[in-house]
């Protein structure tokens, strides 16, 4: 009478790129795991897929003190990294605070998404159809944050430049008459 394993995880079953998560078979003489290790329990980590909805399967078959064996399979979410695509954008004059870092897209991770910039929470919680932006910065270094349903994050730093004067430079002859042409380039 050989009963059939049961196999049970320690930690979520949906995880972000760098979590992993541990599943132990229920007691038999003998293990052999779909990753290969013949061991009670493994310890599973994302395979390096970006796109959050992926499920892996995972079988033990065990084996009791009469030679006889059994499976269990268990359907882990593989874990995810959250793809940004994201600008920061100077202020537009000297004294001015209106500075702004967009989202532009998020290609990865499961909606909705939350965004925290230097420790202030964003007013919206967004999907990844649309875009989003933090406004009216100053110049300066922020670090953003974004979070999706399953607490995967994405984290970068932007600066936002301080003004800068455009810089005039005039090229001419050396020699110059009335009504010759001068070329100006300002930086």
């Amino acid at each position: 009478n050989n009963p059939t394993p049961t196999i049970s995880a320690s930690g979520s079953l949906e995880f972000c790129d760098g979590d992993s998560v541990i599943l132990t078979s229920s007691t038999a003489t003998s293990y052999l795991w779909s990753t290969g290790a013949t061991t009670p329990s493994i310890t599973v980590s994302p395979s390096g897929n970006t796109s959050g909805n992926v499920m892996v399967n995972y079988t033990v078959t065990v084996t009791d003190e009469l030679a006889c064996s059994k499976e269990a399979t268990y359907t882990v979410a593989d874990g995810y990294a959250l793809t940004v695509i994201d600008t920061a954008i100077g202020i537009s004059c000297e004294g001015m605070d209106d500075g702004q870092i967009q989202i532009a897209n998020i290609t990865d991770g499961v909606p909705n998404f939350q965004a925290f910039l230097s420790g202030i929470i964003s007013d919206t919680i967004f999907s990844d159809a649309g875009t989003f932006s933090f406004k009216d910065l100053a110049p300066g270094q922020y670090d953003l944050e974004i979070i999706d349903v399953n607490n995967c994050k994405f984290e970068d730093q932007y600066l936002i430049p301080s003004w800068q004067d455009p810089v005039v430079t005039i090229i001419s002859p050396d020699s110059m008459r009335r009504c010759d042409s001068v070329l100006i380039v300002a930086n």
